[in-house]
């Protein structure tokens, strides 16, 4: 049976070792301290929070959770894209019961509720692409 322990290294190959992760760290903490400096000085994407009105008129009825929904047209939307409706507390969105969450789909936004709404209940909504 053959040999097959491997030879320990010297301590000068050990401290030679050590030299070079210490440089490879010092290049890697100054290439993300670079990277931190950059980013620090950018803004974050502003989103276009546009009006929305939730009218009391035009919903539909399925068999789902919020069986009440309305489709409100949104030039460009697609059905990949996530839209964030904020919806201010109101009697009307109350009694509605609205529902958090839509669904967007090619050229509109897709609004559910338990009951439709007695009044038109306004809105805001953003695009995140």
């Amino acid at each position: 049976m053959a040999d097959t322990k491997k030879p320990v290294p010297s301590l000068a190959q050990l401290k030679q070792l050590h030299a070079k992760c210490m440089v490879k760290i010092s290049e890697l903490s100054d290439s993300v301290s670079k990277t931190v400096t950059e980013l620090s000085g950018k803004k974050a994407d502003k989103v276009a929070v546009q009006s929305l009105t939730i009218p009391a008129s035009g919903w539909m009825s399925d068999n789902s959770t919020f069986p009440k929904y309305v489709d409100i047209a949104i030039s460009g939307l697609t059905a990949n894209d996530v839209v964030c409706v904020i919806v201010p507390p109101s009697a009307a969105a109350k009694a509605a019961g609205i529902c958090t969450v839509s669904e967007s789909l090619a050229g509109k936004l897709r609004i559910r509720a338990q009951y439709v709404p007695t009044a038109a209940i306004t809105a805001t909504y953003y695009i995140v692409r």
